[in-house]
């Protein structure tokens, strides 16, 4: 192959993974114009109970409310996207999970933690995801040096 092809071929590579990288980067700061609006979790059960954040291991979340019967906490939310707390009584038993899914702003909603259902399968790190973004991305560098390489 010709350096004056490797070099085009390069070049677009670079310019192909820099435009993806910036459409993925444009996708992602379209999503925080998103109205924000603030829900209350209510524990409405007989006894107190541990609400987390289910965005990473539900028992290592940082985001934890501890709610007495008849408490309850605010939370911010977003339209048109799950955001799933686990649910657990005061002793660390499970009770299940609430999905505070709006597909349009619901201020002042209250959210009782009697509605938790069961949690959903890989509610915790999105390995899988992960897995496949440094895929697509060594695959990507491995192209860019191989075009560069010199024969």
């Amino acid at each position: 192959m010709c350096s004056c092809l490797r070099t085009h071929l390069g070049r677009s590579a670079l310019v192909a993974s820099l435009a993806a990288l910036l459409l993925s980067a444009a996708g992602c700061a379209s999503r925080s114009h998103a109205p924000v609006f603030t829900v209350s979790v209510l524990n409405d059960t007989q006894n107190a109970v541990v609400v987390r954040d289910c965005d990473d291991f539900c028992s290592s979340s940082p985001f934890a409310l501890n709610l007495s019967p008849g408490a309850s906490a605010p939370v911010n939310r977003t339209t048109n996207q799950h955001k799933y707390l686990s649910i657990k009584t005061s002793g660390g038993d499970p009770v299940g999970c609430l999905d505070l899914y709006f597909a349009r702003p619901e201020p002042g909603t209250r959210v009782p933690v009697s509605g938790a259902i069961p949690c959903p399968a890989g509610s915790g790190r999105p390995w899988a995801g992960i897995a496949l973004v440094a895929v697509v991305l060594l695959a990507g560098f491995a192209l860019v040096a191989r075009l560069h390489k010199k024969p």
